[in-house]
């Protein structure tokens, strides 16, 4: 049994060929092609980049602070197609992250605010948006182009963790090695998808009645590629791999994104945070709005027929469903946990950035201050000086102005004998 990603390998723009999906992306993100470039969405001008891996590593050196605000998945594979140059080549290889998550409509709003800021693009704000609504191609035959893959069961022992994954009614277990517990994302990343599992178990002895068939050493390599995406761990971490159920179809049209507008893409934090369980509530209400329905139809026909054997059977299926209930609202309430949780969270990492930037400007106004001061004593110095230097200026112009009275009446007295003498003479 091959992988999907297996089938269609061939590059769209030469002739070469491929064993899986993974090695096709390198081929196309590489030179001649260079299809899977990005931008980086807040550089002053347009900055482009092979990979998403590069872009990340120059957000982290050079935007940190914008970088600490974004969605954790912001720069993942599959958000960057919204930030991607050529979007009908990127979704071949990569598929998109869903239109309404919370990183999508981030990335979209600052690649709007990047076309705002940068008029010299080498594509237009008109183009952008064409590239986001209209695939031109069909989509990659990957797990996107059918239901995804999701986690269904996760046992987490030393020696003998694994995880189920299911997409509709296809099932793959995968084998997850020790080292596992010594990766702290993957434990965060595992942990999650624990408690989203609470409250939808397997039934007893569906697990054990599946058939599973070992996948062959040619296609391990795109399995695990898939597993680890949807777990959202590293590939290092798997071992071995086994299949259930049927393939899905390679391929199926994707329906058009919507034209985003300002009102799509602008959110307050409160929809931000609410957007990744914002599906699985709405799914919740469905079928509680259900079950209520069904009650009242019990209800009438348990009047309507008066029989005590029926009456007792819709007893008993009256308890079943307010069981049902109970699961369901355990279940919402869960949700609504994780909701509080992560809305605490971004409290704290807004409240983290403000107390950085207030540290930033107190100590800026300190510098400011120690500057000033320093500029003010040396201003006093100078002046002090200039002032020294003219009153020693002043003394010198006394003692010569003295010196030349000195010098003129001496001469004046030398006359005066001068003359007396003259005058003895002429006696």
């Amino acid at each position: 049994m091959r992988p999907p990603s297996a089938v269609e390998v061939k590059c769209h723009i030469c002739p070469e060929t491929f064993r899986n999906i993974r090695l096709l992306k390198n081929h196309l993100a590489a030179k001649p092609h260079q299809r899977l470039s990005l931008i980086c969405v807040w550089c002053r001008e347009e900055a482009k980049f092979r990979k998403m891996v590069d872009l990340k590593n120059h957000a982290k050196t050079h935007h940190r602070s914008k970088l600490e605000l974004m969605p954790t998945d912001f720069f993942s594979e599959n958000n960057g197609f919204w930030m991607a140059i050529y979007p009908e080549d990127y979704r071949r290889v990569i598929a998109p992250s869903g239109e309404n998550t919370q990183q999508a409509i981030k990335a979209r709003m600052e690649v709007l605010s990047f076309l705002e800021k940068v008029k010299n693009t080498a594509r237009t704000r008109q183009e952008w948006v064409q590239g986001w609504r209209s695939p031109t191609t069909a989509p990659p035959p990957t797990k996107s182009a059918n239901k995804s893959w999701e986690a269904e069961d996760l046992r987490m022992t030393m020696g003998g963790s694994e995880a189920t994954l299911s997409a509709g009614k296809k099932y793959l277990k995968v084998e997850l090695k020790d080292s596992i517990f010594r990766d702290p994302k993957a434990v965060e990343a595992l942990a999650r998808r624990m408690a989203s599992l609470q409250g939808r178990r397997w039934a007893v002895g569906e697990t054990q009645s599946r058939v599973f068939h070992t996948v062959g050493h040619e296609d391990k390599d795109s399995w695990k590629d898939t597993a680890a995406q949807a777990l959202g761990i590293q590939i290092s971490h798997l071992g071995e791999i086994n299949l259930s159920g049927e393939l899905f179809d390679l391929i199926r049209p994707m329906t058009p994104l919507p034209t985003p507008s300002t009102s799509e893409i602008t959110l307050d934090l409160e929809e931000d945070i609410t957007l990744d369980f914002e599906e699985e509530m709405m799914e919740i209400r469905k079928r509680k709005t259900e079950e209520e329905g069904q009650e009242e139809i019990i209800e009438k026909k348990r009047v309507k027929t008066g029989d005590d054997n029926e009456e007792g059977g819709l007893e008993e299926e009256k308890k079943r469903r307010d069981e049902e209930r109970s699961e369901k609202e355990r279940e919402e309430q869960i949700v609504k946990e994780g909701i509080e949780k992560e809305r605490l969270k971004k409290e704290r990492e807004e409240e983290m950035v403000k107390e950085k930037v207030e540290k930033k400007r107190l100590e800026k106004e300190r510098l400011g201050k120690e500057n000033e001061r320093e500029k003010q004593i040396l201003r006093e110095r100078e002046e002090k000086i200039v002032k020294e230097r003219v009153e020693m200026e002043g003394r010198q112009n006394e003692e010569k102005e003295k010196e030349r009275e000195e010098q003129i009446l001496r001469e004046k007295e030398e006359r005066e004998v001068k003359e007396k003498l003259e005058i003895a003479n002429v006696a």
